[in-house]
């Protein structure tokens, strides 16, 4: 009976996690367009949002492979899911895209290493490979688009707020200067 019960919650929080990666998914399809004309943002959105798609496909792998028909309720085991902020946070728009694509993806991240420490306590084989990839690719997409800001946010402040860069230090590494 426990055994049930834990193949139950197992199938819960993949289920969960299936419904959170197709949010994902619509999100940075919304952020893309928030992004058009930023061609390597735009490039970078469109990738994350291609993995979040193969990411439910094997999630949904998963779930067939598990005995019966996919229960797509969250019942069962807990895990922190991915929370999708809005893109339009702080008005400079595409630094708030690269912004909300970052925080979403951390967060994603974060649920997968959740959902490897399920299942290693609950010795899942497949996932115990699957959960640290889609862990190692969301944090991988989001340190790109960390990568992507410095450049987005000069430009946006040099075209909302006319400041352009005066630093004198041949030195700088910030990269601020975009």
């Amino acid at each position: 009976m426990a055994k049930h019960a834990t193949h139950e919650q197992m199938r819960g929080a993949i289920a969960a996690l299936l419904a959170a990666e197709h949010r994902i998914e619509e999100a940075l399809g919304r952020y893309k367009a928030a992004a058009e004309g930023e061609r390597e943002v735009a490039a970078a959105l469109e990738g994350a949002r291609k993995m979040a798609k193969a990411h439910q496909d094997a999630l949904a792998a998963c779930l067939d492979d598990r005995a019966g028909a996919p229960d797509h309720s969250a019942a069962g085991v807990e895990i922190p899911l991915p929370v999708i902020p809005d893109s339009k946070a702080n008005g400079l728009g595409v630094p708030a895209v690269l912004q909300a694509g970052h925080a979403l993806l951390t967060s994603a991240a974060l649920s997968y290493a959740a959902l490897y420490t399920l299942a290693l306590r609950l010795y899942e084989p497949p996932l115990r490979q699957l959960a640290p990839r889609h862990l190692r690719e969301y944090a991988q997409a989001a340190q790109g688009f960390g990568e992507l800001l410095p450049g987005a946010m000069a430009q946006a402040l040099e075209e909302h707020t006319r400041l352009a860069c005066r630093c004198i230090c041949p030195m700088c590494g910030i990269g601020a200067c975009g």
